[in-house]
């Protein structure tokens, strides 16, 4: 039993914009409206719900209230709900006013699925793309790798073998467009969905989750993103070439998929420890964006060329940066925080969950050790704690580990805590 829920949450024009600190103003106007989205399947007693929200991310505390609304309006266990933001930098910051809405449309939505349930067939593979979409922002000048290139996808069928749904899976930010864009977008997934819409009929619902995508954007310096260098590649004509790349690459795959009526359905969860990241003193860090100032002032009274001044200046944001989590880590009570990590089997798919931006290589390691034909890695879900580097990354630097939360153990503790839950659904 399957069914597909869609609720608009596109704010008014004016509403703040999340995405960009560099981003000067409110919201101007709407280029595409953003969604809620939810698929429920049910079989037996069991049932579970995925949802993907086209914000910047959810924090936990709205997950569970989400949950627990939805679990009292249906009959889906709160645990059995899994809810991902598909991380848009063109969306709504959640606050106020909008924040209450978000959440009754959240819930609303996973209502309308669990309402839709009918008899429907199931297909899980896996679509892999040519060209570039996704690329390592952290290796642009040494070939854009590692990346992951796999499209995962789920298609739901009609008894006739007609598409009704489909769900896929990539990890890309959906920040190809830039601090100056004002206009409320879901990015290069939106083209996504609207040309596989226009190649299989336009009442096919398009559910987008996000992947690790950490380290992974449209191929531009996410530390001259942050201070609002304009990018030429940053605009809605490039998000489309984007998003037709990747539909592209899903319809011709998808034929090839064969579905399925039944199939195992099961949901876990547990905690995963992650360590609260403290590097260095507070004197330490405070000297280095002291030098990192100094630098910046330096190359500006000397008229430095422009891409050297550049290059301080981000290497000032980045010690400003560090500077401000590691007084946030200092004042937290605890030094551990207990995350959440649910997986859910369907059939010959498996899902986990991943609370924040974590670099492709962990999902990448997570595919491997995986048991299943198909494993979807869904980043921002079920909380947004921020960025999770790799272990070698810590040592390397840069913007992600600048803002870093937790500590270079956190990626490999969630890779073994995900291969465990997913033995557990063999």
């Amino acid at each position: 039993m399957v069914g597909v829920g869609e609720v608009k949450i596109t704010p008014p024009t004016g509403t703040p914009m999340a995405g960009f600190s560099a981003r000067q103003g409110p919201s101007r106007g709407v280029h595409d409206d953003l969604f809620v989205r939810t698929l429920v399947v049910s079989r037996g007693e069991t049932s579970v719900a995925l949802v993907t929200c086209e914000v910047i991310g959810v924090d936990r505390p709205l997950v569970e209230e989400i949950r627990r609304r939805a679990a009292g309006q249906t009959g889906l266990p709160a645990e059995s709900i899994l809810i991902a933001a598909t991380h848009t930098h063109s969306g709504p910051v959640l606050q106020g006013e909008y924040q209450d809405f978000f959440v009754r449309s959240a819930v609303e939505s996973i209502v309308q699925a669990w309402r839709a349930r009918r008899p429907r067939k199931l297909a899980s593979g896996v679509a892999p793309h040519g060209g570039w979409v996704g690329m390592n922002r952290r290796r642009l000048e040494t070939g854009f790798s590692p990346v992951d290139k796999e499209i995962q996808v789920l298609k739901v069928t009609d008894s006739r073998g007609g598409v009704e749904a489909v769900l896929f899976n990539y990890p890309c930010h959906p920040a190809c467009l830039g601090p100056d864009n004002l206009l409320i977008s879901a990015d290069w997934p939106y083209f996504a969905a609207q040309r596989l819409r226009e190649r299989l009929r336009k009442t096919v619902k398009v559910l987008y989750f996000q992947g690790t995508q950490g380290n992974i954007n449209t191929g531009y310096s996410a530390g001259l993103s942050a201070l609002g260098v304009p990018i030429p590649t940053r605009t809605f004509t490039y998000a489309r070439e984007l998003g037709d790349i990747i539909a592209g690459a899903i319809l011709s795959k998808l034929p090839a998929i064969p579905s399925q009526s039944g199939g195992a359905l099961s949901s876990r969860r547990d905690t995963v420890a992650l360590e609260n990241y403290i590097p260095s003193t507070l004197e330490e860090a405070r000297s280095k964006l002291e030098q990192a100032g100094r630098q910046v002032e330096e190359l500006a009274h000397a008229a430095a060329p422009p891409p050297r001044l550049d290059a301080a200046r981000v290497e000032r944001a980045f010690a400003e940066y560090s500077l401000k989590r590691l007084e946030r880590n200092l004042k937290e009570r605890q030094r551990e925080y207990p995350a959440e990590i649910q997986t859910i089997r369907v059939g010959d798919a498996a899902f986990v969950s991943f609370p924040g931006e974590f670099f492709v290589e962990v999902g990448l390691e997570v595919k491997k050790r995986s048991p299943f034909a198909t494993t979807f890695c869904l980043g921002l879900a079920n909380d947004n704690l921020g960025y999770f580097p790799t272990p070698e990354a810590y040592a390397e630097g840069g913007y992600e580990v600048s803002v870093a939360r937790f500590g270079p153990r956190s990626a490999t503790s969630w890779q073994d805590a995900a291969a465990r839950l997913l033995e557990v659904h063999r």
